[in-house]
């Protein structure tokens, strides 16, 4: 989650906690809004917090992710191959050596 959504959710979730509290406040039933009025502050105390507190967690889930992903790599080009009848694997190298020549990089796909 990026800081900018972080702070967009943040003052979303207070605007709608206070405007709950000053509602209660202004009508004069306070009364009946008082349980909604402290459910409504609770949420918004424990909403900031995880908002706050695991947003970074996701950015080192998507590194190690990706770093699995190019570790399985290796097996997964074994089965592509094993896949692959004879006339098709000639065609995957000629491909491959056509790059190969032309210095064609992966992320250039």
């Amino acid at each position: 989650m990026n800081e900018t959504f972080r702070y967009i959710t943040t003052i979303c979730i207070w605007i709608l906690a206070l405007g709950v509290v000053i509602t209660a406040l202004i009508t004069g039933n306070a009364d009946d809004f008082t349980a909604l009025a402290f459910l409504m502050t609770a949420g918004a105390v424990f909403g900031t917090f995880f908002i706050w507190r695991y947003s970074g967690q996701q950015q080192p889930h998507i590194a190690e992710q990706a770093e699995k992903a190019k570790r399985n790599l290796s097996p997964r080009v074994e089965r592509l191959m094993q896949e692959l009848d004879d006339e098709e694997t000639v065609q995957l190298v000629e491909l491959l050596d056509v790059r190969k020549r032309d210095g064609w990089r992966h992320d250039e796909v």
